[in-house]
Order: structure tokens, then sequence, then C-alpha cells
């Protein structure tokens, strides 16, 4: 049924609820045929990005409140805010792969195409039963995604550890539904309400909390986290690191909103959890050379930031905390995933990406946006995330959160600050150890050359020392007379070029971050007061 509003686009009701996860299981299915249909791994992904618009073009244009099923799924404010964000990350990630993927990408396509599935059906859940299959549904094709590479023995691993925890993890999250089920005799959102009044009822939340948290990989149950993706390619990380935290915290957000009796007892679990995430995460961190392990714990410490609107229980702001919640996950989830998509041309660690900015120019100053909005500058979206929570915090009585938050965001600018520094003043390290590998060959050779048949070793090793005193004066000398030469040298462009499309898709990550702040109050007002 269609519907016009004035000058609100067309208002889709019914069954177009269900239409963006038709469209996402049609481009799986064309991904995972793709190499007998036309355009090959690079076309499913080009075409799985064109229904990936459409589908969050649909959520954002359906009526809030649509419900379908029997209420099993319903279409809240904060659901159809989510699933535009995740079809946004979702698109980012479809439009680098389908122009700078490399060898069967069709097959991850498909995987990606499931789990974003299986995260709108999560966001959209009105059930305990779809939400705990669509959950599972997300996390799966993680798997997969983190062990794709079948060579790479870390990241077998890393995918072995993901799996076991978050298996883990769901059975908490089972047992913890099915004492739900039990107390309230329903499964469905309305009926959690009616929850009594007893011990075993802090036990199911208890254990519901721990299958959350583990899904957003929050202290103490992110240890999978690091290494996973450490063993995975940049890439997938892009994909692993940002879509399935975004889904499970819109979760937990609209669980706390159903349990909202129970808020009271909810939000100590939450809060000591807030705690531990900002501090375990941000000094985790600190000492990361891996980019990928560096992102896992610094994701950690903002899923705390996160927590902490969740454990608000001032009943003035709490639905305000919870909508801004939803508001950093978002600004959480851009920067994360252009930062790893550019370390997915360059390299895993953070020297990599040394002489980002002779290299690619274009791509240095997007990733000093996304660590600068990480950080918190304004008008970056970073800062508008942590801006309202601060203000929301503040007035809901959570003084002590704000002020940790801020020293935890204070230490977090170091190893953000450690990628700008990489990408604008350092020198990439092959340059440097190629430059002194040349010169002690040259040395050694000549020390061969110029030694008499018949010599000794203690002659040799003297001759050796002699010429090697000369050929670091000689080098000294050298760099003094032509420094902007060798500097131009050990930033020499590398011998694989990065398509225009990869960069489009950073580009637009960056603009998304960069014009998001400004718009920052429009989006939160038609995220807390929709027009339709």
């Amino acid at each position: 049924m269609l519907q016009l509003h004035g000058v609100i686009p067309v208002i889709f009701k019914g069954y177009a609820l269900i239409i963006p996860e038709l469209l996402l299981i049609v481009a799986a299915l064309w991904a995972l045929f793709s190499e007998r249909l036309p355009g090959g791994n690079r076309g499913a992904a080009a075409i799985a990005a064109v229904l990936v618009l459409f589908s969050g073009a649909i959520l954002g244009c359906t009526a809030m409140n649509t419900v379908l099923f029997g209420s099993k799924l319903v279409l809240t404010q904060d659901a159809r805010f989510g699933g535009v964000v995740l079809c946004l990350l979702a698109l980012i990630w479809l439009i680098w792969t389908a122009f700078a993927g490399s060898g069967r990408t069709g097959e991850a396509t498909a995987l990606v195409c499931f789990s974003l599935a299986g995260a709108l059906l999560a966001t959209q859940a009105g059930d305990l039963i779809i939400l705990l299959l669509a959950l599972e549904l997300t996390s799966q094709p993680i798997y997969v995604l983190i062990g794709y590479r079948h060579k790479r023995a870390k990241g077998l691993e890393g995918a072995l550890k993901y799996f076991l925890l978050s298996i883990l993890t769901s059975l908490f999250l089972f047992y913890g539904a099915s004492f739900v089920l039990g107390l309230a005799h329903s499964t469905s959102y309305g009926d959690l309400q009616n929850l009594p009044a007893e011990p075993l009822m802090v036990v199911a939340l208890l254990f519901m909390l721990i299958g959350i948290f583990g899904k957003m990989s929050v202290a103490p149950f992110h240890f999978w986290a690091p290494d996973a993706y450490e063993g995975a390619e940049p890439w997938v990380v892009a994909f692993a690191a940002t879509a399935p935290k975004i889904a499970g915290g819109f979760v937990l957000v609209r669980l706390m909103m159903v349990l909202y009796a129970q808020i009271a007892f909810l939000r100590w679990p939450v809060l000591i959890a807030a705690v531990l995430c900002m501090l375990l995460g941000s000094l985790a961190a600190l000492t990361q050379k891996d980019l990928r392990r560096m992102l896992a714990y610094a994701g950690v410490a903002n899923m705390g930031y996160m927590l902490l609107m969740v454990g608000i229980a001032n009943p003035v702001y709490v639905a305000v905390g919870w909508l801004y919640a939803l508001f950093f996950l978002a600004t959480y989830g851009l920067p994360t995933m252009g930062i790893l998509l550019i370390a997915a041309s360059e390299g895993g660690k953070v020297s990599d990406l040394a002489g980002l900015s002779h290299r690619r120019p274009l791509a240095a100053a997007c990733l000093a946006v996304f660590a600068l909005s990480l950080i918190g500058i304004p008008p970056l979206v970073g800062f508008f995330g942590k801006f309202f929570i601060a203000l929301v915090g503040i007035a809901g009585s959570l003084l002590w959160g704000v002020i940790l938050m801020v020293l935890v965001s204070a230490i977090s600018a170091f190893y953000y600050l450690r990628l700008i520094k990489a990408a604008f003043f350092d020198k990439p390290e092959s340059a440097e150890a190629g430059a002194q590998a040349d010169a002690g060959a040259q040395v050694e050779a000549s020390a061969q050359a110029a030694l008499p048949d018949g010599a000794d070793a203690a002659s040799e090793e003297q001759l050796f020392g002699r010429l090697l005193q000369e050929s670091d004066e000689a080098l000294a000398l050298d760099a003094a007379e032509a420094g902007q030469e060798a500097e131009e040298a050990a930033v020499a462009p590398p011998s694989v070029r990065v398509s225009r499309g990869a960069e489009f898709a950073i580009v637009l990550c960056a603009l998304l971050v960069f014009l998001a702040g400004p718009a920052a109050g429009f989006i939160s007002a038609w995220l807390s007061n929709p027009p339709y």
C-alpha cells in the first residue's frame, strides 16, 4: 500500500518492511553464482552495491511503527536509523570491493549480504526468536570472512577463536532467553515488561547481556577481537569490525527500551562494562603496532562510550541518552571503516602507512579526517557524537563517566595521531632498510677487493672496519648534500596503483564523516522526532 504525505517521499507500508532483506538475498545469490554470470566477481559486488543502496532508501522512506507478521518485525525510529547506517557502511565496502577486490570476492560479497540481512532483521525484531536467529545470521558469515584466505594460518586461528567465543556467548543468550520465556510465557517484546521480580529474572537478563556483549566485543568478552582482526585481511576487518558491532548496539538499546521496568538493575552491569571497556581498550591500544589490533582495542573503548548512554537511569534524559548512543555508533563506524579500507591497499601495520601522503595524497587527507573524527575534533561528526554523550551524561548524573570519557579520549589521541604521523612524516621502512643493506653490501665487496691474497682474519677485520667508517662518513655527507633526493626516493610510489573506484569509496566515506558533523543537529532531530 502506498501513501503520499505532502512533500515527504513515497512511504511504503506492510510488506515493504521485508523488501530490503529480500533484495539482499537476491544480491547474495547473484554473488554466489557470479562466475557463471555477466561481470564476474566485480560485477557481483557492483550489483550488490546497487541493491544495498535501494535497500537503504526503502528503509529510510518506510513509515515508522510499520509492523509485519503479527508484530514479529517492527520498524521503530531506532531500527530505521540503524538500517540506513548499516546499509551505508555496506555500500562503501561493496564499492571498494568492486574496484579493488582481488581474487575470488564473489563469495565474500555474498557473506556480507547475508550478514547485513541478519543485522537488519535483528534491529527490526519484535520477538526473541527472531532476534536470536537474526543475530546468528549476522555473526556466522563473519567467521568465514575472517578465515576467508584459508592459507593464512593467523586468519584460521582468529576465525576459530571468534567462532568458539561467539558460540559460547550465544549459548548464554539462548539460555537467558529460555528463562525469559518461562517467566513471561511469551517471546514477544511487548510481554517482556511483565517479568516477575524473581532471582531467576536477574539470572536471565544477565545471561542475555553477556550474549549481546560478546557480539559487540565489550570487555571483558573482547579477547577474540584483536587476534581475529590481526589474522584477517584489512578489507575483511573493515566490515567485521563495524556492522556486527553496530547491530549489537542497536539490539541492546532496543532491549533496554523494552525492559525499562528493570532499568534500575540493568544499568549497573552496563556501567561496569563501560568502565572496563574504556580503561582496558584505551590502554591496550597504546602499545599496538598492528593497525588491526589497535583498532580492535580502540573499538572496545568506543563501546564503553556508547554504554554510558545505555546505562543512564535519569527518567528525564534516558530516552535522549539511548538515541545519542545510537548516533554515536554511526560516528564510530564510518571512520573506522575508512581507515581499514586505506590499510587494505597499504598493509596491516601502522608502519605500512609511512609515506602515504606522497604516494596517495587524497587517501592521506581522508586518513587524517578519520583519525581526527575518532579523537573528537570539531567540526567532524566524531566530536558531536562525544559532545552529545557529555551533555546528556552531565545532565543525567553521570559526571564521573563523562570525566573518564574525556580522559580516555585524551589517551586515544596518542594512538590515532600515530596514524597521521606515519602518513605525513615517516619514511617507508622498506626504503630505509634497502638503502642500509645496499651500503653494507657495497662495503663488504670493497673490503674483499682490497684484501690481498693470503691475508689473515685480523687484517681482514681491521680493513673491513676502516672501510665501514669511511662508508658511514660518505653516507652522512651524501645525505646532507642531497637530502631532498633521498626523501623523494624513499617515498617512491608503489608498483601497484589503487583504482579510482577504490579511492572514490574512501573519499565518499570521508565526505560523510565531514558533512555529518554540521548536520548532526538535523540527524538527531530526525532520529528523536521523525516527521513520518
